[in-house]
């Protein structure tokens, strides 16, 4: 059976499966680390409107986000879903955006300029991308090794192919 608290003076709205308690806690708790209009967080701080964030930390002007899990320092997420091990919002974080290639329906979104390619929230130059170890890449996330043995070479050529300005 599925408990909720009541919405708190805060707009928060605590959820448990084990008692009418626990998700009245939960709720109390999300009101004091700050969060405003959150259901389902765990440990959050200043999160608002997020759904099932667990162990989230100076998440500010989050927006309906859904399921996410260790998020540190996001800002201004809007309607993120199934986040893992966020460490920041994914957003280009390289140099001035021209031009960028953005393929979408992959385990991580990859972006792709003249120089730089970003899968998930890891950005390196495309250089730097070709020489990467197995090793390097295991260490990145548990689902890493696979995705990049399974698409690298795709990847690659798309990195220079943007790097001679053609279009891909």
């Amino acid at each position: 059976m599925k408990y909720e608290s009541a919405r708190t003076p805060r707009g928060n709205i605590g959820a448990s499966y084990s008692s009418q308690a626990a998700a009245d806690e939960q709720a109390k708790a999300m009101d004091e680390s700050g969060c405003t209009r959150c259901t389902r967080c765990t440990r959050c701080t200043d999160c608002t409107r997020c759904t099932d964030c667990t162990r989230c930390t100076d998440c500010t002007d989050c927006t309906d986000c859904t399921d996410c899990t260790r998020c540190t320092r996001c800002t201004r997420c809007t309607r993120c879903t199934d986040c893992t091990d966020c460490t920041g919002v994914l957003r280009w974080e390289g140099t001035k955006a021209q031009a960028l290639l953005a393929l979408n329906g992959l385990r991580w979104p990859v972006t792709i300029s003249k120089d730089e390619m970003q899968i998930g929230c890891e950005m390196h130059s495309h250089e730097e991308g070709a020489k990467f170890k197995d090793a390097r890449i295991a260490l990145m996330d548990t689902n890493a090794s696979a995705f990049w043995a399974e698409h690298r070479d795709l990847l690659l050529s798309l990195c220079a192919r943007k790097a001679k300005g053609n279009r891909p």
